[in-house]
């Protein structure tokens, strides 16, 4: 698992990967976010995975992450 999906994990429940894709659609990269953004985007990124789950999963998967390995 990436290191954003390791510290994603530790902020929430939510597949990892699915997270991460919102994120990524918001930000370019997430190596500029300060600890605080990062978990405000995370928590928000876990809201829209609960809401629009397959959506999730196909953002995902245009973004090459890996659906499916959970935690």
């Amino acid at each position: 698992m990436s290191h954003y999906r390791d510290a994603i994990a530790e902020l929430t429940d939510a597949e990892p990967a699915l997270v991460e894709a919102w994120m990524r659609l918001q930000y370019g990269t997430l190596d500029g976010l300060s600890p605080e953004r990062f978990e405000a985007e995370v928590l928000a990124g876990a809201a829209l995975v609960a809401m629009a789950p397959d959506e999730s999963r196909r953002l995902a998967q245009s973004y090459g992450l890996p659906v499916g390995e959970g935690r």
